[in-house]
């Protein structure tokens, strides 16, 4: 009986509470600038603000990071630099007084890491977020670095980078003896989000991050080169310390620096091409031979902003009693061959021997009149033995190369768009036409292996080979990787089988809303499903019962990286499931309609307004993947149709009203019921003129413009502050306690700066 009395009286305290009168706010005036949009100009200022909020919770980081970087000529994998900082206050506000035209980074410690070129990158949900930075909760993202043969590669430097490839990296690691790195604190939908490699044996690599919770590690599969190696000296040969060393084939070089000894290893750059190397202000270019190591001269300096500098290249001189003899290299039907490769004996019967590469099919060598045997030899050509006669008359000659033993390639249940090479240690050549045209494919006489590859994020299917065995197969099968089977069962809530209607919806790498017309296929009162599929990665399992599509519940799960036998049991599942997230609306009443945002760390772009958008059914339940603590959820303001816009107001003397986004997190174990906030402010901010200004309201998780006086709705009860700026004006930070009925005014006066 006193517990009942004593709740009685906390109903009645509850209710005098809610009769009182609104308190006053409390508005002081500041100098601190804060955002009002992506650039703040107060007067001939310009300044780069913004709020900096954590994503699941909307509560602010103080301490966040902004950071202004400049791109730069030389990127090195695995550094980081800045050309200007600032760091966030208690209120998660942070702000830098700069004319800036180059990427602008915001991060905090235990969040991932976000970018753009020239403005705050801040998150737009509707048009109430501008001035707002959400930064999502870091993940641990793990990668394994492989060659192209599947076999992980060790001790191999890997760098995130999420601008152009002249910005720096973000986050770097080195791999185990397992070929796994993991990444700390990184968002997975940071928009650009590239894989750079370094490693003696590795190109560049240049691969974007795809990868989800829950997921395998990112399989990261490089291809081989071969480093440059070598060093700098000055013209009294004293090593250049710390000259930038590099190709510049793409953004990111790749570049090094030479060490104390003026030594260099340059991983990742194709072989053939110059060698760049900045000193201070100068540039030079070295034209360098496809010979390693390399002795690069620094020779004084020319006046000229870029200087070439021509290597010595090994060469003998070229005789008087000799002629220029142009060699062709051609298949079997008269077509030029590329890279291949010359050896010339001569005159006979002299035994004197000379080695030429041709990349393009033709040759020339400098020989003296006589007889020659030259051998001509190239991947996926059978090598050939000539003789020719060298005259003062005649210096043109074709080589034709012979055609290799072959077999016929098959590849069974091919994915749409295969990929087949045909790989040597040394060598690979693409043959995909002509085993989607079932042409002979000529072997090599040395062991060699078959790439089948068609998935972007499924590993490529190596076969290794004997030629032998080969040619006596005649043809050879490659089988493609099977289905990957999903199975499960369906109950009813008390247990029994039951029937309904599945789909399997791959998200590929964006959790977005399901689509409305999503196949859906039959299961029958049995309940037992078995599902196959071709992804892999994160799936949403549909599951709507018949007859009634509000109960649908979306299941998530992880499909396996692709193998013969790939298996995922999804178990028992319960249609009848009730939800565990119910929304109701400001009288109590279940929210019907309008858009809910489910946000989940890993799985949501922060960049793109959050997603995904899920439903709710008759009586507010929501209707998406099974909510757990830390998820959030944002319920958007309802959206203003033509008809509403072109429709005159009811009460041409009401002020403007603005529904305010709602932004709810989740925390402990649940069920969890989401009441839309009954709290409202009346805001008129004017300057000491007494004129309105246009302005942006910060309050709570989210942000509105608002010009005159304006009455906003769903806001969050109990203290709050609230921050208010104009450009060309001081801005203003009011303390209010917002109560659960009735609006409380705020009039804020903003002096000029």
């Amino acid at each position: 009986m006193s517990c009942l009395r004593s709740t009685a009286l906390v109903f009645c305290y509850l209710l005098w509470l809610g009769s009182l009168p609104a308190q006053s706010a409390n508005v002081t005036v500041s100098d601190a600038v804060y955002p009002v949009e992506a650039v703040t100009m107060h007067g001939e200022q310009k300044w780069i603000t913004t709020r900096v909020l954590d994503a699941s919770t909307g509560a602010p980081i103080p301490g966040a990071e902004l950071l202004l970087i400049d791109e730069s000529n030389h990127p090195l994998r695995g550094e980081m630099w800045w050309q200007m900082r600032q760091v966030a206050d208690a209120d998660g506000f942070v702000r830098l007084r700069a004319d800036w035209r180059g990427w602008v980074v915001v991060r905090a410690p235990g969040h991932g890491t976000v970018m753009d070129m020239g403005h705050v990158p801040t998150t737009n949900i509707g048009n109430q977020s501008s001035g707002i930075t959400f930064l999502a909760r870091g993940l641990d993202v793990p990668i394994r670095l492989l060659n192209w043969r599947g076999e992980p590669v060790p001790d191999a430097l890997i760098g995130l980078c999420g601008g152009c490839g002249h910005t720096p990296d973000l986050v770097h690691g080195r791999t185990d003896g397992n070929g796994l790195v993991v990444l700390p604190d990184v968002d997975p939908h940071m928009g650009i989000a590239d894989l750079y490699v370094e490693h003696p044996e590795l190109d560049l690599g240049y691969e974007g991050m795809q990868w989800l919770p829950g997921e395998a590690p990112m399989a990261f599969l490089v291809s081989p080169e071969v480093a440059y190696r070598g060093s700098v000296v000055d013209a009294d040969g004293k090593p250049v310390v710390g000259a930038f060393v590099g190709v510049p084939g793409v953004h990111r070089g790749p570049w090094t620096r030479t060490a104390p000894d003026g030594s260099f290893l340059l991983c990742g750059a194709n072989q053939g091409g110059d060698l760049f190397v900045h000193i201070g202000e100068r540039e030079l270019i070295f034209e360098c031979p496809p010979v390693s190591p390399h002795r690069l001269v620094v020779p004084p300096p020319s006046g000229e902003p870029v200087q070439v500098v021509n290597l010595p290249r090994p060469a003998a001189p070229v005789p008087d009693d000799v002629e220029m003899v142009e060699l062709r290299v051609v298949d079997a039907d008269g077509d030029k061959v590329e890279r291949a490769e010359l050896r010339c004996r001569g005159p006979l019967p002299a035994n004197t021997e000379e080695r030429s590469h041709v990349h393009d099919g033709e040759g020339v060598m400098a020989l003296r009149p006589g007889r020659y045997e030259v051998s001509a030899s190239a991947f996926g050509h059978a090598t050939t033995t000539a003789q020719f006669e060298v005259t003062t008359a005649r210096n043109l000659f074709d080589v034709r190369l012979g055609r290799l033993p072959s077999v016929r390639v098959r590849v069974v249940d091919a994915p749409e768009h295969v990929d087949v090479q045909l790989r040597t240690a040394t060598e690979r050549r693409d043959i995909s036409d002509q085993v989607l045209t079932g042409a002979p494919i000529g072997l090599p006489a040395e062991p060699f292996w078959l790439v089948v590859s068609g998935d972007r994020r499924a590993l490529p299917r190596v076969f290794a080979q004997d030629p032998a065995q080969a040619l006596a197969a005649g043809t050879l099968r490659l089988p493609w990787y099977r289905p990957t089977r999903i199975e499960g069962q369906l109950v009813d809530r008390d247990g029994r089988p039951a029937a309904a209607r599945l789909a399997l919806v791959p998200v590929e790498q964006e959790v977005s809303s399901l689509p409305a017309d999503v196949e859906l296929e039959e299961v029958d009162g049995n309940g037992a499903f078995a599902l196959t599929s071709e992804h892999t990665g994160l799936a949403m399992l549909v599951v709507t019962p018949d007859g009634d599509p509000e109960r649908r519940r979306v299941l998530p799960i992880v499909l396996p990286p692709r193998g013969d036998a790939a298996f995922v049991e999804v178990g028992t599942v319960d249609i009848d499931a009730e939800p565990r997230l119910r929304l109701t609306d400001a009288t109590g009443a279940p929210l019907t309609e309008g858009k809910v945002v489910f946000w989940r760390t890993g799985w949501s772009d922060v960049s793109e307004g959050f997603r995904p958008v899920f439903g709710v059914d008759r009586d507010g339940r929501f209707r998406g993947p099974e909510p757990r603590a830390g998820d959030a959820i944002l319920v958007l303001p309802p959206e203003r149709t033509d008809e509403d816009a072109a429709a005159p107001p009811a009460d041409a003397a009401a002020e403007p009203t603005i529904e305010l986004t709602v932004h709810a997190p989740l925390s402990g174990p649940g069920p969890w019921n989401v009441a839309l906030p009954t709290g409202e402010l009346r805001l008129d901010v004017r300057g000491t003129d007494g004129k309105p200004l246009a302005c942006r309201a910060f309050v709570g998780a989210v942000s509105t413009g608002l010009t005159g006086p304006t009455r906003l709705r769903r806001v969050p009860t109990g203290s709050q502050r609230v921050f208010v700026a104009a450009e060309g004006h001081q801005s203003a930070v009011i303390e209010v306690v917002v109560p659960e009925r009735g609006a409380v005014p705020v009039d804020v006066v903003l002096p000029r700066r």
